[in-house]
């Protein structure tokens, strides 16, 4: 039977590196940076700006959004930005469609939620853990690193609210959420690997 892995992640978390393993332990495609690529594609516009307006809240949108006062969901402003996003969930769609796969980020988790094939996880750790990755992958200081983390999570959280009307990362929005900095990454890919089996 088809099933879909969504994975939300905090930054620093490991989450794109535990999503891989899952596809991997499962003999399932994965996917990340190729949705933006296709995104990018489809909306001719760069890999850098899709992957920008795909996850993260832009000036001009947080200014509509928390200048202006609360507006509907889902937000119809007819912009670049938007037709981004659009084309991204008509991506995600078509992906969970096709067959079995992981799914990163951008919000697959809402954009799904009225699928039955869906297996919803979060991937969260401690702000520590995060930095001492972090420092060791980008060679950060400590400073830099939870900077720079702070910021990410906080505009992926203001993306996800903007769009969905929902807490990024709120337990009650996903099937199983863990930690990776308490449990290891392996041990996150077992969970997810079991509860995807037995779901």
């Amino acid at each position: 039977m088809k099933k879909i892995i969504t994975i939300g992640r905090e930054c620093g978390s490991g989450g794109h590196t535990i999503a891989l393993k899952v596809a991997e332990a499962l003999g399932i495609p994965c996917y990340d940076k190729e949705i933006i690529s296709m995104v990018a594609d489809k909306c001719m516009v760069s890999k850098e700006y899709a992957e920008k307006v795909g996850e993260l809240l832009t000036s001009s949108m947080y200014q509509s959004y928390y200048g202006y006062g609360k507006i509907s969901f889902p937000y119809s402003s007819p912009s670049l930005q938007d037709q981004i996003n659009s084309t991204q969930v008509d991506i995600i769609n078509s992906l969970a469609d096709n067959s079995s796969c992981v799914i990163v980020g951008r919000g697959a988790d809402y954009v799904l939620r009225k699928r039955d094939d869906v297996l919803n996880i979060f991937i969260k750790a401690s702000m520590e853990y995060k930095v001492m990755i972090s420092k060791e992958k980008h060679d950060l200081t400590n400073k830099e690193a939870k900077t720079i983390l702070a910021k990410r999570d906080k505009e992926r959280s203001k993306h996800y609210y903007f769009y969905t009307g929902q807490t990024w990362g709120d337990a009650k929005n996903y099937h199983l959420v863990l930690d990776s900095g308490v449990l290891g990454e392996d041990t996150c890919v077992k969970l997810i690997v079991e509860a995807f089996k037995n779901s």
